[in-house]
């Protein structure tokens, strides 16, 4: 799709990608195609190829295919362009949601320790470790200032 054929053919209103001119399958009014169940974000097809509206909508907002986007707010279906931002792969993977744990992202418990609370943190690619602490409430202090230092706004 080029720049020319997506503003001809798509536009981006209330956060989303409409097409301009309804016409067999595609309707004006509702958003172009579906939410992929397996991932979250809105696909649809045009000329026989896939695409994420996402990335179509920082396309027609930017000029240029990014290599990833991120949703700064991590709602995969707000893709207003103010909450798209291109990212490496690095990047994108500081702003995924907390997976799975008691604790919370970063943190562990070594019982026995007089400071049993350990904080830890991914740096180029490696674990590195915040510090053992006394009390949960101070490794997610400290997870939270490793965030801030190694991982800044994308955190």
């Amino acid at each position: 799709m080029t720049y020319e054929e997506a503003h001809q053919h798509l536009i981006i209103k209330d956060g989303d990608l409409w097409w301009r001119i309804a016409s067999g399958r595609r309707r004006d009014d509702r958003p172009v195609g579906t939410i992929d169940k397996s991932n979250g974000y809105r696909k649809f097809s045009f000329r026989n190829e896939r695409y994420y509206a996402h990335r179509v909508i920082f396309f027609m907002t930017h000029g240029y295919w990014p290599g990833f986007v991120d949703h700064i707010d991590r709602d995969r279906t707000n893709n207003d362009p103010s909450n798209l931002r291109e990212v490496t792969p690095s990047q994108s993977i500081m702003n995924t949601k907390t997976r799975k744990n008691t604790y919370g992202r970063g943190i562990c418990k070594h019982e026995g320790r007089k400071k049993p609370w350990q904080a830890r943190i991914g740096v180029g690619g490696r674990g590195k470790s915040l510090g053992y602490y006394e009390t949960l409430e101070e490794a997610h202090a400290a997870r939270r200032r490793g965030e801030m230092k190694y991982h800044g706004e994308y955190a």
